[in-house]
């Protein structure tokens, strides 16, 4: 049997006391800090080139000049977020990337994207983007990521048929879902902290097998009666997130 799950201000906070700290310690843009930073990216990419690796770890780092990953042709999966990365022309001689990760990067302008044909992965959340229209030239994605505070268009993404597992997280710009049914390859959806007016178009994801809200998201009236009849028809439903991180 279902639970009505109010939305939880406990949870508001929270979300908003980790924003605060990841501020403060952003503005603390001391020498010393950024110094740390370049020296812990030096570090990663220095281990990784020692081992031939195929995925590097760059979250939370900094390099001084991106471009010299173009020389690492044995990276397929690189994860660059949470730094001053801005352009993905800098990185646009890996062609050979299958995975990607940008999100609260400083990335703005996601046209550069087509330097990549052979990503499956991409996780793009937090960003400044508000054109989401160079993603769907990736017609062999198969998990994306996305989400802002910025109000962007899911027809952007829509004629995605390939894309098997989404997450639109934080995007209270997004009020409708009804483009989800044309990405007629999706079978995972998590929707956390999303607040669109209406859960019913959700119903017309013809392969849809597993939808995930956050637990802040409130979930009675039309919108529980949506989750009801997914349910019915098979689908798995849960109150917590995928767990899919930049």
């Amino acid at each position: 049997m279902s639970r009505k799950l109010p939305f939880s201000y406990l949870g508001a906070a929270l979300s908003g006391l980790a924003f605060g700290v990841l501020a403060a310690c952003q503005q603390h843009g001391s020498t010393d800090y950024i110094e740390d930073q370049h020296r812990l990216g030096a570090e990663r990419l220095q281990a990784c080139i020692a081992v031939q690796c195929e995925r590097l770890d760059l979250d939370g780092a900094r390099l001084v000049d991106y471009s010299v990953l173009n020389d690492l042709t044995h990276i397929t999966a690189l994860m660059i977020s949470y730094t001053d990365f801005s352009d993905l022309g800098q990185i646009a001689g890996m062609t050979q990337l299958t995975e990607l990760h940008i999100g609260s990067s400083q990335v703005t302008d996601l046209s550069g994207l087509s330097a990549f044909p052979n990503l499956r992965v991409l996780h793009a959340q937090s960003l400044d983007a508000g054109d989401l229209s160079p993603i769907a030239q990736l017609r062999g994605l198969r998990e994306l990521a996305i989400g802002s505070y910025e109000p962007y268009d899911l027809a952007d993404i829509a004629s995605m048929r390939s894309v098997e597992t989404l997450l639109i997280s934080y995007a209270p710009g997004v009020l409708d879902l009804s483009p989800l049914a044309s990405m007629t390859g999706l079978r995972r959806l998590d929707l956390s902290s999303t607040y669109s007016e209406s859960l019913a178009p959700l119903e017309n994801i013809p392969r849809l097998q597993s939808l995930a809200f956050s637990d802040e998201v409130p979930l009675d009236g039309a919108r529980l009666a949506t989750v009801e009849r997914l349910r019915a028809r098979g689908v798995d439903v849960q109150f917590d997130m995928l767990v899919i991180v930049c």
